[in-house]
């Protein structure tokens, strides 16, 4: 499907509004904007609502074209035979006037900036003396003719200024196009690669409907849409105009090299010829610490540029721009220089090399690191760099690539630096390896014998430390980790890796405030050891993040998470950070109840990439709380099988916690208690009690409370935050049928933000309270419960199930809703693994219970639960 033609004049209703608004007083608007912004759109718009009323509506056609014949946007409104020389100011006016039938015509000028002279002083003069009215359209960046000017300048006429579109108009805009539902993640990269041009937005709609890549509905984009489609490039040349030889160079040169100094352009070219491109909106001059710093106006316009730039060219450009900077100012014009070196042919300094692929792995840009690294080891930098280049690897998943690189350096390690770096990298990547990590303990093992220096012992005992979470429990590893601590770390960088490991020993532990302390002390210190560890960033935040999520501080993890996009600001693509941040920001949603929010958040699509497993299983758990069990189902076999090496453990974690949820949405929630008991129960033996908690919990939630009442209290009193002492006194209140304590545990989690904690809570009030003849109760507790649910719109649980069905069991409840999908007797004990007398029995009760006649009456009951 192509997007339509419809209007795309969406997300402009306060420019219409002010369209309207000057066009009754004083009765003229010239609307500005860049090309692309919909001035056209916004002028036919408004005098289309014009035209209802007693405006007379003449089109004026300003075009390239017309622009040299006098009077020649009027030309097609003149009688074929005049009365006066052609051309005669008056005669054009009379005769422009007498198609206002006696009213004041509203001309409608479309790209004034192309009027010709002659027709221009003709429009000012029309407007000054009230014969006529008007609006206009200009662009902004061109050169407008005088008299056009004069209207607003001397208050003839209000100016209304057309800016790019939001990332909701830009949303909206999709939707008309489409005509279907676009997702939010969609919408915002669609924003982001057009920067809120509508032209644009259509134009990349088009190029990816038509690549494949944009499919729907609901539309979602599985890969960017190609920039340099035959209409895209159409689109930009119109944009970018004609231009002289100096002027495609230096857009050329911008391109190239973006962002460039000021002073480094203006030794490429001259004062005028930047001004001119800038004049044009072409380039960006924006001023920053360094000074000022100059891009070309939209992204897209670099992929041309750079397209149509041929290969002698592109490399002789290079070199002019490596000759010319004279003057580095800091590690990114380092960078950038021994990529311009690359590019141009010139790159054989070792040194210039390696640090500029050390700058790139500091700014965690590891394909460039791999890339620089790779050309410091050719021009014979040695094993730093061999060393670093398997470093890139490790973290790009691709540990076999990185053991072949450092066995090719493997004699001529020498220092004890570098065998210590050797050492640690050649560990990483055999822990990465399946059943690698023996291997990789062994080959710790061997080289503290060898490291004399402190710091380097250190190190190698980090990593041994942080490779053994895999084997030993929670406490073992927050022990190792406060005997480093104690020890004196010798380094920022050792004391921040020692905190990170506690922080997630505690969190492991269920001790959820010394989790977030323990991060918060290494976030603290971030300056210090960053450059040296900067993948320890993620895991810190990480740790961070997920102790306030299971500790009951939603806000919290949320702003853990907005500083971790902090730190990542003006950062090349981060893998790792686009993973984490949709996992992260899509469970706090989820436990929000925020459902449909917390999917759209995983679109795009997951595919291979770090956290895959986690994105996955938490795509299950949401599908599962919505009731769609394949699909579930499908998601959670696929979080089984992706898993990294690198994110073993808390993937198996978040695999653990979607799977009784996965398991009650395809065989009701019996079968879902007997999923989170086996799961808690791996939990004990290895060691982990803060899931062990959270799976006690979901045996609470759903239905499963005395067989976990002693259980959950104990875990609790051994943990810290706001939640888990909420988990304790939920399991009891069910056990004593209190539903008093339920309703008011319900509104503790609901003031914590845990919506569907709150509405499922509240419906097992509910639930109690119709058993021990409370009624009054029993539906204030439902209203409150129900309230609650639609604040989470889709939650589908056995909980809230219950509310309809307040005098069946759990089991009755799952025959009832298989019962009311349609399902034989027979298929509902082969899926329930009872035999069909069973069945034929609860439904029997069911009937009698709920006073319905059969299976058909259990539709309109199940409808909606």
């Amino acid at each position: 499907m192509s997007p339509t033609r419809r209007s795309t004049l969406v997300g402009r209703d306060e420019e219409l509004a002010a369209v309207l608004s000057y066009a009754a007083s004083p009765g003229n608007v010239v609307i500005a904007g860049a090309a692309g912004m919909g001035k056209t759109e916004l002028g036919r718009a408004a005098v289309s609502r014009l035209s209802r009323g007693e405006a007379t509506v003449v089109p004026v056609l300003a075009t390239r074209s017309s622009a040299g014949l006098p009077y020649g946007a009027f030309a097609h409104l003149l009688p074929a035979t005049p009365q006066v020389a052609p051309g005669a100011q008056r005669w054009v006016a009379d005769a422009l006037m007498q198609l206002g039938h006696g009213n004041r015509p509203l001309f409608f000028v479309d790209d004034a900036h192309l009027l010709d002279p002659a027709s221009a002083v003709l429009v000012y003069q029309l407007v000054a003396a009230g014969r006529a009215r008007a609006i206009l359209t200009i662009r902004t960046g061109a050169r407008v003719p005088d008299p056009i000017t004069a209207l607003w300048k001397a208050e003839l006429a209000s100016r209304v200024d057309l800016g790019a579109l939001n990332r909701r108009g830009t949303g909206l805009m999709l939707g008309t196009l489409l005509a279907g539902t676009v997702t939010p993640a969609t919408a915002r990269q669609f924003h982001e690669l057009s920067e809120g041009n509508p032209l644009l937005v259509r134009e990349l709609a088009h190029a990816a409907t038509s690549s494949g890549t944009l499919t729907g509905p609901p539309w979602r984009l599985t890969k960017p849409p190609p920039s340099t489609t035959p209409r895209l490039l159409e689109l930009i040349d119109d944009r970018i105009g004609d231009l002289d030889a100096a002027q495609v160079e230096l857009l050329e040169l911008v391109a190239l090299g973006e962002p460039l100094h000021l002073d480094h352009l203006l030794a490429l070219s001259t004062e005028e010829v930047i001004e001119g491109c800038e004049r044009r909106e072409l380039v960006r001059i924006n001023d920053t610490e360094t000074g000022p710093e100059v891009r070309l106006a939209h992204p897209i316009f670099g992929d041309v540029v750079r397209r149509r730039c041929g290969k002698m060219r592109t490399r002789r450009l290079y070199r002019e721009l490596c000759r010319t900077m004279l003057v580095r100012r800091g590690p990114r014009d380092v960078l950038s220089c021994a990529v311009w070196q690359l590019e141009a042919g010139l790159a054989d300094d070792p040194i210039s090399l390696l640090d500029a692929a050390r700058i790139a792995w500091v700014a965690h840009d590891h394909g460039l690191a791999a890339r620089l690294s790779q050309a410091a080891i050719s021009a014979g930098a040695g094993p730093q760099a061999a060393i670093l280049l398997a470093a890139t690897h490790n973290y790009r998943q691709q540990p076999d690539s990185a053991c072949r690189v450092l066995d090719a350096v493997e004699s001529t390690v020498s220092t004890e630096r570098d065998f210590a770096e050797y050492t640690l990298t050649r560990a990483f990547a055999l822990a990465q390896q399946p059943d690698g990590l023996a291997d990789a303990l062994n080959t710790l093992d061997r080289a503290a014998s060898r490291v004399t220096d402190i710091e380097w012992q250190q190190n190698l005992a980090v990593l041994r430390m942080n490779l053994l979470t895999r084997q030993i429990s929670a406490v073992a590893l927050l022990e190792m980790a406060d005997g480093i601590l104690a020890a004196g770390p010798s380094t920022a960088a050792v004391r921040a890796q020692a905190l990170s490991s506690r922080a997630g020993a505690a969190l492991g532990l269920g001790r959820f405030d010394t989790a977030v302390a323990s991060a918060q002390t290494a976030i603290a210190d971030l300056p210090a050891w960053h450059d040296v560890v900067p993948v320890l960033v993620m895991p810190v935040f990480m740790n961070w993040i997920w102790a306030a999520m299971f500790g009951g501080h939603l806000d919290a993890a949320d702003a853990a998470l907005d500083s971790l996009v902090d730190v990542y600001a003006g950062r090349v693509d981060v893998p790792d950070l686009d993973s984490a941040q949709r996992l992260a920001r899509s469970q706090t949603l989820r436990l929000r109840g925020r459902l449909s929010e917390a999917l759209d958040t995983l679109d795009p699509p997951i595919e291979q990439r770090p956290f895959a497993a986690g994105l996955h299983a938490q795509h299950a758990h949401l599908l599962a709380l919505r009731g769609d069990a394949g699909a579930a189902t499908q998601a959670l076999t696929a979080a089984q099988q992706v898993g990294t090496m690198r994110y073993v453990v808390i993937e198996a974690a978040w695999i653990m916690l979607a799977t009784p949820w996965v398991v009650a949405a395809s065989a009701g929630a019996a079968a879902g208690v007997h999923a989170a008991l086996a799961a808690a129960d791996n939990c004990a033996e290895k060691g982990i009690p803060a899931l062990e908690l959270n799976l006690c919990h979901d045996v609470v939630r759903l239905g499963g409370a005395e067989l976990v009442v002693d259980r959950t209290k104990s875990l609790a009193a051994d943990a810290e935050g706001a939640l888990p002492p909420l988990y304790a006194q939920h399991a009891a209140a069910i056990v004593a049928g209190d539903g008093d304590e339920l309703k008011r545990l319900a509104a503790c989690y609901h003031q914590l933000g845990y919506l569907p904690d709150a509405a499922d809570t509240a419906a097992q009030a509910a639930v109690i309270y119709h058993r021990n003849q409370r009624t009054s109760q029993a539906l204030r507790a439902e209203r409150l419960a129900q309230q609650w649910a639609d604040l989470s719109p889709g939650l589908r649980t056995s909980a809230l199930a219950a509310l309809r069905t307040p005098t069946l069991t759990l089991r009755q409840i799952e025959v009832a809703r298989l019962a009311s999908d349609g399902m034989t007797s027979k298929e509902i004990a082969d899926h329930l693994s009872v035999n069909v007398r069973t069945v034929d029995n609860h439904l029997r009760s069911i009937y009698e219970k709920m006073h319905v006649p059969n299976r058909r009456a259990l539709r309109d009951l199940f409808h909606d639960s």
